[in-house]
């Protein structure tokens, strides 16, 4: 669409306006018609239900406070090409935008959730964070070096401490001792299964990982003050195994092995512990192929779904099993965005929302993968404009 008029009432449409207006409306998909160019420029837009009128002033000093009064009876929002003084001329009496130009992004992304409200998920409060800067030749190796503190119990109960210190919380001695004795001794553990010889048959490397993880993460539910008091806790929690099921189709190879949740088990409660839903995990386990349509939806998946949701074996993947991934890299959209908003001034407060572009490689990824996703997306749509590899979606 070429926004630009082509025979405006009074002059052409200055180019900052153009780049900054125009460009941004038609990429939204507005359609725009001007009324008028040159120092006042005004423009209707329009997109499905929605329409808005603004006005574009080159200069603040350009009009009085009484046509500015008048103009703001004729739009719905008025922006300033320039840094201004402007709302010194316009009074009390102007109740619309009057803004400079910088503040037209965050005028069109609230245009936009009108027509398309955010999609916000019931959010999971989120864990405090420390990030710690490490610099080494080896960064592996530092931290390794970093995760073999805590297999000692001093060094252990200070973390429980620090940690307990910083939710503010008071723990009894002997609750933050009995503690750090399991962080202890399940470090030893993860550090031996994780980082044992990577010499080792594949199979047994996959095995050691998998216990290796597991053992970290029950050295970090120990580690919370809310979590589990001492070892034993923890072990409880695998007498009714890890939580995991497999069940296998005799028609279908390897790939199609189905892999389930419990109610029961370490990955139930390792779960809960990050805040998660577990009410839907089913309490028994399918025996069969048929009895998972007795399942909850979302609570199994097939063993090449899980080797499709690994973005660090893609290419294996793609020789082995081959056909539609199940990760996607995310990218910022800078021409969706408003890029002089965003980086060259300080907006009046941060946005709430941003524009981005979700690109998958192997081509299967469609709106209704996004959709179903869970994330605060809206205005999910297909874009061939970027130059990308496979098949991109950009949505808010």
């Amino acid at each position: 669409m070429d926004a630009t008029p082509k025979n405006p009432q009074s002059g052409q449409v200055p180019h900052e306006v153009e780049q900054r207006v125009l460009k941004l409306f038609e990429k939204h998909g507005w359609s725009v018609a001007i009324l008028q160019g040159g120092s006042c420029t005004k423009l209707s837009a329009s997109r499905g239900t929605e329409s808005v009128r603004i006005a574009v002033l080159s200069s603040s000093s350009a009009i009085s406070s009484i046509e500015c009064q008048r103009l703001a009876t004729q739009v719905d929002g008025i922006f300033f090409c320039e840094q201004p003084l402007m709302l010194n001329f316009a009074g009390s009496t102007v109740t619309i935008p009057a803004e400079p130009l910088r503040e037209f992004f965050p005028f069109l992304l609230n245009l936009n959730k009108r027509i398309e409200p955010d999609k916000s998920p019931t959010a999971t409060p989120p864990r405090p964070k420390i990030v710690k800067r490490l610099v080494a030749e080896s960064p592996l190796q530092s931290v390794l070096s970093r995760l073999e503190q805590f297999t000692s119990a001093n060094l252990a109960a200070k973390l429980v401490t620090k940690r307990t210190t910083a939710e503010g919380k008071i723990l009894p001695e002997e609750v933050t001792s009995s503690k750090a004795t399991g962080i202890a001794y399940l470090m030893r553990n993860a550090l031996d299964y994780a980082f044992s010889s990577p010499t080792e048959q594949l199979n047994k490397r996959v095995v050691s990982l998998y216990y290796g993880t597991m053992a970290l993460a029950q050295a970090e539910m120990l580690a919370s003050p809310s979590g589990p008091s001492d070892l034993d806790a923890i072990e409880d929690m695998t007498k009714f195994g890890h939580g995991l099921y497999t069940v296998a189709d005799p028609k279908e190879g390897f790939a199609a092995l189905r892999v389930g949740v419990l109610a029961s088990g370490f990955l139930s409660e390792w779960a809960r512990f990050l805040g998660q839903d577990t009410s839907k995990y089913p309490s028994r386990k399918a025996r069969k192929i048929d009895e998972l349509k007795q399942v909850p939806e979302n609570m199994t998946c097939s063993l090449r779904e899980l080797f499709a949701s690994m973005p660090e074996i893609d290419d294996l993947f793609a020789e082995v099993f081959g056909g539609p991934s199940k990760w996607i890299t995310a990218i910022h959209d800078q021409q969706s965005n408003d890029f002089f908003y965003l980086n060259t001034y300080k907006p009046k407060q941060k946005p709430e929302s941003t524009y981005g572009q979700f690109n998958d490689l192997s081509g299967g990824l469609s709106a209704e993968i996004l959709q179903k996703t869970g994330w605060p997306l809206a205005e999910i749509q297909r874009v061939e404009d970027f130059g990308l590899k496979g098949i991109t979606f950009r949505a808010r």
